[in-house]
């Protein structure tokens, strides 16, 4: 996974999905190859088509990753519904926090209370990792966000900074 990400990192995407179809070219159902050519797609911004060979590396081989990459694709196209039912069944083949806190994002937006829930068990789960997700989303939607009085940007920014 590693040397798949590094590729995509340098712009690699077309070495990724050649290396993916030599290896689909063996076996049809590599579902590791239909994940990497969903990377390459994501990668090149063909979210379509990323959607299809995330579903074909699902149809392979259930595996949470797979199930998130999917609900990440949901999410970025505001389908939280969607997005929270493969997390829901991403949580029955382990609990992590990434999962739960997507699902608690999905929630948020879905103006639910198990949204907290989610965060909270997130937290739970692994404190330092749920605090580097929620400054990312807090850099995402937040700290740009010139309806927000700074006052309670630097309060988020200070809570997110304790070690508590």
């Amino acid at each position: 996974m590693d040397e798949l990400l590094a590729l995509l990192s340098k712009g690699k995407a077309g070495e990724v999905r050649r290396i993916a179809k030599e290896r689909l070219a063996k076996d049809k159902g590599d579902a590791e190859a239909w994940f990497m050519l969903g990377m390459a797609a994501k990668h090149e911004g063909d979210s379509m088509r990323a959607m299809e060979c995330y579903t074909r590396a699902l149809y392979s081989k259930v595996s949470q990753k797979y199930l998130k990459a999917i609900a990440h694709l949901h999410m970025e196209r505001f389908e939280f519904e969607a997005a929270a039912n493969h997390l829901h069944r991403a949580l029955g083949l382990k609990k992590d926090a990434d999962v739960n806190f997507m699902l608690g994002v999905c929630y948020l937006f879905l103006d639910s209370p198990k949204a907290r829930l989610h965060i909270r068990e997130a937290w739970r789960i692994d404190p330092e990792r749920t605090r580097k997700l929620l400054r990312e989303f807090y850099n995402d939607f937040f700290r740009d966000d010139e309806g927000i009085p700074e006052e309670e940007k630097k309060a988020i920014l200070e809570r997110l900074s304790r070690s508590d």
